[in-house]
């Protein structure tokens, strides 16, 4: 069952990662800790508050690589959220020991990331926009499948899923074999 959080288990997390790194000016491990808890909020005010209906890119990928995150999450957030609500949101940020403009551009981004994977979702299947919240959220695996499809252009990506050796040893050293053939050559 994907939910949003899976992004960072992606080259699309990881250049996330990278971008909003270089955008925010805060280590890779600080930034993670704030988008797991930011991006499920937004989420649930999307679910609560709806999805404003506007045009959007739908390159998820590409907008990581050359968009402008912070002013296309800032228009987003205005639409989802009055002034007042956003105050309320924005105080959050006490909380998780960051000063407030630099919660504000994790925010924004992370609302442009969230806004961009419905989006791409809704405009290339046309589906219910309740059914791909509940898929985002975990609750539903209706638009798993196209979940991942958004996270991943490139469908052999190595990255996606972990190898046999890390998944049986529960960990992820980056020592595994990455032969085609992994362990069933008796090479172990």
């Amino acid at each position: 069952m994907a939910n949003i959080l899976d992004i960072f288990r992606t080259y699309a997390g990881e250049r996330l990662l990278e971008q909003s790194c270089s955008l925010t000016s805060l280590e890779k491990e600080k930034l993670q800790k704030v988008f797991v808890q930011s991006l499920p909020a937004l989420l649930s005010l999307y679910m609560t508050n709806g999805v404003p209906d506007n045009s959007r890119p739908n390159n998820l990928i590409e907008f990581i690589e050359n968009g402008d995150l912070i002013e296309f999450g800032e228009r987003e957030l205005n639409l989802l959220l009055d002034k007042k609500e956003q105050k309320v949101f924005l105080d959050l940020f006490v909380l998780i020991d960051l000063n407030l403009e630099t919660f504000k551009k994790v925010i924004y981004i992370s609302t442009a990331i969230l806004t961009l994977i419905i989006s791409e979702i809704r405009d290339k299947n046309e589906v219910e926009i309740s059914n791909i919240l509940k898929t985002l959220a975990g609750i539903e695996t209706i638009y798993d499948e196209n979940f991942v499809k958004v996270l991943i252009k490139n469908q052999d990506d190595p990255n996606f899923i972990d190898n046999s050796e890390e998944i049986t040893l529960g960990r992820k050293d980056g020592s595994g074999d990455k032969s085609i053939l992994g362990g069933y050559t008796g090479g172990r």
